[in-house]
This record gives C-alpha cells, structure tokens and sequence, in this order.
C-alpha cells in the first residue's frame, strides 16, 4: 500500500481503513472510481474457502508432479 501513502505496519485510522477496504476492492482509495477494467479475474465463489495462495501451491505441485 505505500503507493497510496501508507506503510507496512502503519496503525490505520478509521479513514484510513475505509481507504483500505476501497483498494482491496479494486478501487482508488481516495475517490472509490474502479481501478480495474474486469473484476472478474479477481472474484471468487462466495462460499469458498481455498485462499487463492493455496490454490496456486495446488496447481504448482501438479504440474511439478
């Protein structure tokens, strides 16, 4: 996040936070305008419970195989 001003460990404040949750849902913090032409790469089933990092080391230890 510290292209957006913020640093690793950083306390956030409320606003702070709201601004977070605007990037970890493909928006600009500031303004909430859509930074992503396609979501759609980036949803996930809601019931799901395979994080995409564990997915990956699944198809990684496939192909390997």
């Amino acid at each position: 996040m510290s292209a957006f001003g913020y640093a690793a460990g950083e306390r956030l404040d409320d606003e702070a936070k709201d601004a977070a949750r605007r990037i970890m849902n493909g928006c600009h913090p500031a303004t909430g305008a859509g930074l992503l032409a396609s979501t759609a790469s980036v949803r996930v089933h809601p019931d799901a419970q395979l994080t995409v990092a564990r997915l990956t080391e699944a198809i990684e230890a496939l192909a390997a195989e």
